[in-house]
């Protein structure tokens, strides 16, 4: 099989979680997205908008360990820019 690095992008809310969980279902693929950084150890989500650069580069940290190791990983972020696309695209090449 092919190994890819699906970046599923949205407005919060859109379904992006959803979708990347779907995308993973029946075979396990890394997922991974900045708003994991925010989940407790109870799985609450607790956000802190000055955490967003540490939990943008734990995201990109999580999808690279995946690229090296030869599998598909899957990210789900808004990337309203493209700029914040980039990272993950550079891992493509």
């Amino acid at each position: 099989m092919q190994k890819f690095i699906m970046l599923v992008r949205g407005l919060p809310g859109s379904g992006k979680t959803s979708l990347a969980e779907m995308i993973g279902d029946p075979m396990p693929i890394p997922q991974c997205a900045a708003d994991d950084y925010f989940l407790d150890e109870d799985g609450h989500y607790v956000f802190n908008p000055k955490l967003l650069p540490e939990a943008h580069k734990a995201c990109q940290a999580k999808a690279a360990v995946a690229v090296n190791l030869g599998q598909s990983v899957v990210v789900h972020n808004t990337f309203t820019e493209r700029w914040e696309m980039e990272p993950y695209l550079q891992m493509g090449y």
